[in-house]
């Protein structure tokens, strides 16, 4: 059937063409609607609302109201006092309160994890004094879910929209990096800011360095806040590749740049580029900010806010170069992880993790080193890391590994060259120990599993990308097996119970494309009901885009 593409225009327009198309395409599926139920109830008298007989059963309607949201629509019963809406996640599991709703009620929007709906089911219940009647089950298509995966869609070649990505806790605010976006001066770079309104997704500002400048690559890396209210911005570029990160708040109704910071350390163009400001991690509450370096005697410095001062609280040393690529920080600010991914642990430079802890303030300068299990030369283990906002979990990407298995704490090998890994660690009374060595359901060589890795506030739902894998399968929980487009990329999610891990579902673009690199970066909100993923060289078409023009998909 045919796809319709709506392009939404920002409510903010800033002075350059219109910066951004934000598209979806509806499916038209072969059932009048989308997806429905209707039902019928026999030996049910008529009567009001007072009635002592059971209400009539109603007709239950699903569709795509909005990005990653579901309206369920009814049909009105005379009888009925309220409605109760349920899920069950699959068919074998409890049923959940989603809603209860007043007699006058005929529809609920519904904002939904989209991977979480795959073999979904949801009861509507019609009630009165005399009790409350089931609808049937009314079963969640792939195609519904599908047409509801949000595509934000870069406007230039070589914009790199999706290179980076980060999501305020609630999953409400979406910021996207555009570092090679050449709206005023060449590859000044650009973020985007979206906001889920109460009528839908909408496009919200466009946000660049108050005195863009050549090369800046501003948007390379970047942080939210968990309100969403305060935006930590890495021009790595700027000033001949010395760095500087950009602080803004959201305020007025605009974002109001609050502080701005170079590169620290004395540097002189004959040096080599510090990239200041290539990756960082932000605190929960936003006053805790770690800033990457790639060159230089400190891999990371911490800065941290107070009474609306930026002051420098620690810089921690490297030992090599690249040795600090990776950070992230707990949603207190106190335990900071650190990806070495060439760091030489005596198994050659198989790679390391450091987890640094802060005590009433103060930074402690012991360190917890974290290696892999299976650690090999070459594994790049460190190459990306994420903690639990509690602080209990940390996760960690090694995309060279070579283990030929699948799923989660299956048997060591070297059979699939750089399928990648990850590595998840939980702390168990202060220490940290490995609680699992997972891989992709559908293991294959040079995927890079691992590349970018992300944890919920609870540690329980875990997403890891695998950037180069080549499945043409599109959108949620496709057939994996068909290898023909190659580095198209997806992504992964795993949710651990009672301390044991396991895959729950296989996530692609809408539409696959070759070298798109879905999964260049990745991002999941605190609770674990968004997920962000940055297809850096994606070329889908669309009216007025060229190639590689980037895109970001929201699930």
């Amino acid at each position: 059937m045919g796809c319709n593409h709506w392009v939404f225009q920002p409510m903010w327009k800033p002075d350059v063409t219109t910066f951004l198309h934000l598209s979806r395409c509806l499916r038209v599926l072969p059932l009048p609607p989308l997806l429905f139920a209707a039902f019928t109830l026999t030996g049910c008298g008529g009567g009001d609302g007072d009635s002592s007989t059971p209400p009539p059963t109603p007709v239950l309607n699903v569709a795509m109201q909005d990005i990653k949201t579901l309206r369920f629509s009814w049909t009105v019963t005379d009888q009925a006092t309220s409605y109760r809406l349920f899920v069950q996640t699959d068919a074998s599991a409890a049923r959940e309160p989603v809603a209860t709703l007043s007699a006058n009620s005929t529809q609920h929007d519904l904002n939904v994890f989209l991977p979480d709906q795959v073999n979904a089911r949801y009861i509507l219940q019609a009630c009165n004094a005399a009790g409350c009647i089931d609808a049937a089950t009314a079963d969640i298509q792939t195609a519904l879910l599908n047409s509801a995966v949000g595509h934000f869609q870069g406007t230039a070649v070589g914009d790199e929209m999706g290179i980076a990505v980060a999501l305020s806790a609630n999953g409400g605010t979406l910021a996207v990096g555009a570092p090679g976006d050449d709206q005023q001066v060449t590859d000044s770079g650009a973020v985007y800011l979206f906001n889920r309104s109460p009528t839908g997704w909408v496009a919200q500002a466009m946000v660049k360095a108050p005195t863009p400048a050549t090369d800046d690559r501003f948007g390379v890396a970047l942080a939210l806040s968990s309100d969403g209210q305060r935006l930590v911005v890495g021009a790595s570029g700027h000033a001949n590749g010395r760095g500087a990160v950009h602080s803004f708040d959201f305020m007025g109704g605009q974002w109001v740049q609050t502080w701005f910071q170079v590169d620290p350390f004395p540097w002189t163009v004959l040096d080599h580029p510090r990239r200041f400001g290539g990756a960082l991690a932000l605190s929960a509450d936003g006053n805790t900010l770690v800033v990457g370096r790639v060159d230089g005697d400190y891999t990371a410095l911490v800065f941290g806010r107070d009474s609306g001062q930026w002051t420098s609280q620690a810089a921690f040393p490297a030992s090599g170069a690249f040795d600090g690529f990776s950070y992230a920080l707990s949603g207190d600010g106190n335990t900071l992880v650190i990806g070495r991914p060439s760091a030489d642990t005596g198994v050659g430079t198989s790679g390391a993790v450091d987890v640094h802890e802060r005590t009433l303030g103060v930074w402690q300068s012991s360190t917890t080193q974290l290696m892999a299990s299976n650690a090999e030369d070459g594994d790049n283990f460190g190459w990306s890391v994420a903690i639990s906002g509690d602080g209990q979990t940390i996760a960690v990407g090694a995309p060279l590994e070579d283990g030929e298995s699948s799923g989660v704490n299956g048997p060591d090998g070297a059979g699939s060259p750089r399928s990648g890994a990850a590595y998840v660690f939980a702390r168990n009374g202060g220490a940290w120990q490995q609680q699992a060595y997972v891989k992709a359901s559908n293991t294959g060589p040079a995927d890079w599993f691992g590349h970018s890795v992300a944890l919920s506030n609870d540690g329980s739902t875990l997403a890891v990308t695998a950037a180069d894998e080549d499945s043409s399968a599109p959108g949620l929980d496709g057939v994996q097996g068909d290898d023909s487009i190659s580095t198209a990329g997806a992504s992964y999610v795993f949710r651990r119970q009672a301390g044991a891990w396991q895959q729950s579902r296989y996530v692609k673009a809408s539409s696959p494309a070759g070298s798109a690199r879905f999964g260049e970066s990745m991002a999941l909100s605190l609770d674990g009901q968004s997920m962000a993923v940055g297809a850096v060289n994606d070329h889908r078409p669309a009216s007025g885009i060229g190639d590689g023009t980037g895109a970001v998909y929201l699930y």
